[in-house]
């Protein structure tokens, strides 16, 4: 889950490939955006959006701090 922005989120969409940035050493993995809300959080200005990335092989951990890249989007 993400908080993005919500003047970021204009063409952003379910099924938008996305690339997931694991803090500036780690690995870069492809995403799908399975969710983007339609609420705008009123005290921070950012839309609540999920990605799904594949972890089949168990190398990315819950809870490590990721980033969303949407250039190109």
């Amino acid at each position: 889950m993400f908080n993005v922005p919500q003047e970021h989120t204009a063409g952003l969409r379910s099924g938008n490939k996305v690339e997931i940035v694991f803090d500036e050493s780690g690995p870069r993995v492809d995403g799908q955006v399975e969710f983007v809300s339609p609420v705008i959080d009123a005290d921070s200005g950012t839309v609540r959006v999920k990605v799904l990335v594949d972890n089949s092989l168990g190398k990315l951990h819950a809870g490590a701090r990721c980033f969303l890249n949407m250039t190109g989007i």
